[in-house]
C-alpha cells in the first residue's frame, strides 16, 4: 500500500492514543487514591474524637499523621501530573435519577 506525500498511515496515531488512555486512567487511579486518602483522614479524625482510652488516642494520632501525609503526598501527585481541583469534584459516576 502507497500513501502519498503528506498523509500518513491509519495506525499512526495509535501509539498516541494508546498514552492518552494510559495516561487516563493513570489519572483516574490517582483521584481514586486520593478519594480513599480523604474517606481514610475523615475516619481517623472521626474515630479519634469518640475515644477516651490514651492507648488509643496515641494509636489514632498517628493514624491521622499518616494519612494527612499520604493525602499531601497524593495532592502534590496531583499538581504534578497539572490535574485540576475540577478533576477532584467531579463525580465518578452520573447520578441517576428515577424515571416515572
Amino acid at each position: 500500500m502507497f500513501f502519498f506525500q503528506g498523509t500518513t498511515h491509519p495506525n499512526a496515531s495509535r501509539p498516541a492514543q494508546r498514552q492518552r488512555q494510559r495516561q487516563s486512567q493513570e489519572h483516574a487511579e490517582l483521584l481514586q487514591s486520593i478519594a480513599r486518602a480523604k474517606l481514610e483522614l475523615e475516619v481517623a479524625t472521626q474515630n479519634f474524637s469518640y475515644v477516651t482510652d490514651p492507648l488509643l488516642v496515641d494509636v489514632y494520632t498517628y493514624q491521622i499523621k499518616a494519612a494527612q501525609a499520604k493525602y499531601r503526598y497524593l495532592l502534590q501527585k496531583a499538581r504534578t501530573l497539572n490535574i485540576t481541583q475540577e478533576d477532584y469534584t467531579k463525580e465518578p459516576y452520573p447520578r441517576r435519577t428515577a424515571q416515572l
